[in-house]
């Protein structure tokens, strides 16, 4: 199982929310791009990355720190938040970003999403942002009342490879993650799954690894040292 470590990007800085609600940010004053060295230096291979500014707003708005970040590390990097037209999917791709993250548009817009898998197949990744089993759009503002296991039917059809499941419930509360929703999904899907939203115990990602998923994302554990990366990739 990978371990992905994630900035979320925030005005150019890295910020944390709480159940996605952006009422209730907590600005960490680090560099995003000290951070992604950092994270590689401690052995990381991949980072996620979320422009929650463009996540907000349907477009993206810190392409210049994501680019950045690329420049400065080599480590896989997955980038979401904004991500609604094909061209936007094909900028970040060119610019040696590793795989997209769909999310709004791989329920508003599936003839957009089939196009994208069809031309880029696995560096394409659709994001569920999971409220209650209702998959949520729009940086999580947006209940679209669809069951989420409705959209993963449609995306097995589609072609997706790789799913980034977060319960906004668990997101940045430091509580634990929701692992009921990832041995269901398991049970659901043959597409990858990487688990998001609330790891913060070593036990977590323990059984997190013994669902045998792609991956699992950390954030505001690392932030407020509740894992390192040294003790995660001892395990």
């Amino acid at each position: 199982m990978n371990i992905i470590p994630a900035i979320d990007l925030q005005s150019g800085r890295c910020v944390r929310l709480t159940q996605g609600d952006f009422g209730q940010q907590k600005i960490y004053d680090v560099d995003p791009v000290a951070i992604a060295k950092r994270y590689e230096l401690e052995g990381a291979h991949y980072l996620h990355i979320v422009d929650l500014d463009g996540a907000k707003e349907g477009q993206p708005m810190n392409v210049h720190v994501i680019q950045n970040i690329r420049q400065a590390v080599s480590m896989f990097i997955e980038v979401g938040g904004g991500i609604r037209t094909i061209e936007t999917a094909t900028m970040y791709l060119s610019m040696g970003i590793d795989r997209v993250i769909i999310g709004t548009s791989a329920i508003e817009d599936e003839k957009m999403l089939a196009s994208l898998i069809n031309q880029y197949h696995d560096r394409i990744a659709v994001g569920l942002d999971v409220d209650r089993q209702h998959v949520m759009v729009r940086g999580w503002m947006k209940d679209t009342k669809v069951h989420l296991d409705t959209v993963l039917s449609k995306l097995e059809t589609i072609g997706v490879e790789t799913i980034i499941c977060t319960d906004i419930q668990k997101d940045g509360m430091l509580e634990g993650t929701n692992l009921e929703l990832y041995r269901q999904l398991k049970e659901k899907t043959k597409m990858n799954i990487i688990a998001s939203g609330g790891v913060t115990t070593m036990n977590e990602i323990k059984e997190l690894r013994a669902l045998n998923l792609e991956g699992a994302i950390i954030g505001k554990a690392l932030y407020e040292n509740r894992l390192t990366l040294k003790e995660v990739f001892a395990c």
